[in-house]
Formats: C-alpha cells, structure tokens, sequence
C-alpha cells in the first residue's frame, strides 16, 4: 500500500460535523477512512475507530498503512472494536461515555460500519430518521466530528452488502 494523503476526505470531515463515506467495497472504504483518521492523528488530534466487525480488518489496513509512513506506533488513535446499535435507547450515551473514560473529547468518531450500526432495516426511513437523530446526538455530546461508513452497492468479492442509498441529512462522499 502506498500512503497517499486523501486531503479532499480529510478536509470534509474536519469541516463537516456528520459526514458518510459510501462505496461498494469494504476494504477500500475502510482503508480510506483510516488513513484520513491517520492524517488527522498527525495534527495532534485523538481519533475513536468504532470497528463495529471487530478489528480484524482494521488491523491488517492499519499495519499496511503504518508501514506506508514509516510509523512504528499511531498516536491518538484508539480503536474500539464493538458493534453499537446506535437506535438502541441510551446506547448514544453509553457510548459518549465509553469514549470520555478512553480518551477525554475526541475530535473525530469513525462508525465502520453502517449496516452494524443500525440495528433495523436500513430502507425504513422511519428507522433511518432515528438513525440520524442519533448521529447527530453522538456529534453534540462528544464535540467530535462524525465519519460514518456505508457499504453500498453490490462489492465484486462479497456480493451485495446493503440495497439502501447513503442516508441523506449530513455530507456525502463517494469512494473512489
């Protein structure tokens, strides 16, 4: 892997409180996601990683990604490997709280992914409305800007993750 700063990422989601990065191919946005994480680590800032598939996948982008830079450790980044339910009542809270006692006020939440985010049909825009109250709930108590994941799409290895379009309500951004 050949570390490249993905400055466009990196300035939407230091600007923007709530930002989706959707794409068909987990890999490819997890590995996007984490290197903007990383280049915001570089400035000093403290990052949470919610893995919400465990860190098995992250893991291996993030030594890719630390050989890439020349990095033996990462400082700031913290990664949290547990599915939340973000509709679940108090769960928002529970997870603010979580994130205080391991880091104080982050300034960025990564939710890998979506689909173990959401705990309900992510085509009921009922449940979707709920979903975003709680984004934005988590952005207010935490201070921290929002990067949530969104597989879409149809992914040549894995066959098709979610049918539902990105959720609108915050910015969008397309992988590559």
């Amino acid at each position: 892997m050949e570390y490249v700063v993905d400055s466009a990422l990196t300035g939407v989601i230091t600007a923007d409180k709530v930002v989706c990065l959707h794409g068909a191919d987990a890999f490819t946005l997890t590995a996007r996601a984490l290197n903007s994480a990383l280049d915001v680590a570089a400035q000093g800032k403290t990052i949470v990683y919610v893995a919400c598939e465990g860190d098995w996948q992250l893991s291996a982008i993030l030594t890719q990604a630390k050989a890439a830079r020349h990095l033996t450790q990462v400082h700031g980044l913290f990664v949290l490997p547990k599915a939340v339910n973000l509709l679940k009542p108090g769960t928002v809270d529970l997870l603010a709280k979580i994130v205080a006692g391991k880091v104080g006020h982050p300034d960025l939440i990564v939710l890998d992914c979506l689909a173990y985010c959401f705990g309900a049909d992510e085509l009921n825009p009922d449940a979707m409305s709920r979903f975003l109250v709680s984004l934005n709930h988590l952005q207010e108590i935490t201070g921290a800007h929002i990067l949530l994941l969104h597989r879409t799409g149809r992914a040549a290895v894995r066959g098709s993750r979610s049918t539902a379009a990105p959720p609108t309500g915050m910015t969008l951004v397309a992988a590559a």
